[in-house]
């Protein structure tokens, strides 16, 4: 779905008529093209996955498919469409992923000073939100019996 929303927006930025295309059985099909795993689109296709925050190409091709981009009957970016895809990265550069790493160190540490300052005394949760007191003597209308 990745590799086939970036295809579509691709040509937007083109302004040019989108070429349709589906998926049937897991395969991605191409206009009329012969219906081929995503995996093999990208390879063909020239579509580096470096902005897609999964596994490496490489990883996700099969066996057999990795025997044949050996051998040489795979060839990356042999397979051309109106609009050029191979500016398209879909796996993540070393720089995005020192990035990510640093942004969740600052998430972590912001969350456990939000905890910590909702633990002193606080009634804040970490979200900024109003905890409620279960001792409280009103009644949560959600739990209350309907009298008919």
């Amino acid at each position: 779905l990745y590799i086939r929303k970036k295809i579509k927006e691709r040509f937007l930025m083109a302004n040019k008529k989108p070429v349709d295309v589906t998926i049937r059985r897991g395969l991605l099909q191409i206009g009329d093209k012969q219906p081929m795993k995503p995996t093999i689109v990208a390879y063909k296709y020239g579509i580096g996955l470096s902005t897609w925050n999964g596994l490496p190409l490489r990883e996700l091709l099969t066996a057999e498919e990795k025997r044949a981009i050996d051998s040489g009957e795979l060839k990356y970016g042999t397979e051309k469409l109106d609009v050029d895809l191979s500016d398209i990265q879909l796996v993540p550069s070393t720089s995005s992923v020192s990035n990510n790493v640093e942004e969740e160190q600052q998430t972590t540490d912001s969350n456990s000073e939000n905890c910590t300052a909702s633990s002193s005394g606080n009634d804040v949760g970490p979200n900024n939100r109003k905890r409620i007191n279960p001792s409280e003597d009103k009644e949560n209308p959600a739990k209350l019996l309907k009298l008919n």
